[in-house]
Order: C-alpha cells, then sequence, then structure tokens
C-alpha cells in the first residue's frame, strides 16, 4: 500500500482489500457499501484501482462503481448534482461524504464562513455544521478552530493531504460559493492516492 495512515483505519482498509481480490458482481457491491460506511476509512483509491470492482465500472452495477468514484474524488455537490443517477446514500455515507468534502474545501482554503459551508454541505443549521466539523477533527482528517462570534472556521488544514496538486479555484471563488452544482468536480488526484497524518 502507498497510502500511510493510522493503524486501524489501515487494518480495515487491508482487509477490504483483500475481499476485493475474491468479491464479483453483487458481493463486489456489498464489499462497496461496507467499506463506504466503515468508520475511520476514508481513502478508497486502492479499492477503485481493483481489478473486481473496475469491472464493475460497466453493467448493472456501474452506479455502485460510480459511486465509490465519487467518494474517491468527488464532493457533496457532485452528489447532490446526480443524485437521480447514484445509489441512495445511508446516514453514516452521507456523514462521511460531508466530512470528505470538509476535507476538500480545508485543502483549498483556510478559513472558510459557515454561510459557505452549510450550502456546500447541504446541512439545516450552526448546530450541524459545529458537531459535523468537530466529529472530523476527531477522525483526524481536518484541523481549524471554530470562531463562533465571527461564523468562520479558522486554521483549517487538510491532515487527509493530497499526494498531488489536484485542487481547483482559489480561496475567494469558494468563499463566492462558486461550487457549481451542475457539474461535477471529480478532480482525480485530491484524494485518490492520499496520505493519512495524524496530528
Amino acid at each position: 500500500m502507498d497510502e500511510c495512515c493510522n493503524s486501524t483505519s489501515c487494518k480495515q482498509l487491508e482487509q477490504f482489500l483483500l475481499l476485493a481480490k475474491t468479491a464479483k458482481g453483487q458481493a463486489a457491491v456489498e464489499l462497496i457499501t461496507r467499506a463506504l460506511e466503515a468508520p475511520g476509512v476514508y481513502v478508497f483509491g486502492e479499492l477503485l484501482d481493483s481489478p473486481n470492482i473496475k469491472e464493475l465500472s460497466s453493467g448493472v452495477h456501474s452506479q455502485h462503481y460510480q459511486l465509490l468514484e465519487l467518494f474517491t474524488f468527488g464532493t457533496f455537490a457532485d452528489y447532490a448534482a446526480n443524485v437521480s443517477a447514484l445509489p441512495v446514500l445511508s446516514i453514516a455515507m452521507t456523514t462521511k461524504l460531508k466530512q470528505l468534502t470538509l476535507v476538500t474545501m480545508a485543502s483549498q482554503c483556510r478559513t472558510l464562513s459557515y454561510s459557505t459551508l452549510l450550502q456546500s454541505l447541504s446541512l439545516e443549521n450552526v448546530r450541524q455544521l459545529e458537531d459535523l466539523i468537530i466529529d472530523a477533527v476527531y477522525c483526524g482528517i481536518i484541523t481549524g478552530r471554530l470562531d463562533q462570534e465571527n461564523k468562520v472556521v479558522a486554521s483549517m488544514k487538510a491532515i487527509l493531504t493530497p499526494a498531488t496538486s489536484g485542487s481547483s479555484g482559489t480561496c475567494e471563488q469558494i468563499q463566492e460559493q462558486s461550487y457549481d452544482m451542475k457539474q461535477p468536480a471529480m478532480k482525480k488526484g485530491l484524494r485518490g492516492s492520499a496520505r493519512l497524518f495524524k496530528s
């Protein structure tokens, strides 16, 4: 494996990769679902590249392959823009995809307003946003400081760090909420081959 992660998530990921060597068809679909819901597993590039998983990219299970691809390279906005063409997310998947979206945004901008985050993550209120951010910090995938007075998240940093620079757009564009909900931004290299470092 070329990804450095904490021991627990590495063990889980290794288990999924081992199972992917023999999983075919519906079994591979179920494996994807388990991986996307598994606590602590945030990097899916190697699973996506597994031959048996790649076989799902065409045929009756292609939606599940596309969903795994979205978790590897995309954001919650990408899912919202293509919701009718993708499998329904479980609560655990929804939370994880929003956390991964936080990683993407933190890799692009150190300070983000609550209003930008609420819209990008399709959250209803500040409490939901703060809970999501706190959970992501405890999971070790971002760092940041909640500035409740100024309604911003400051000193944001993606701990799930891109191995190559794949982000697009400037901090100003993000603050202007320029995520185009109708144009998926699956930027390969952003999270697909990432390294997970504990602070």
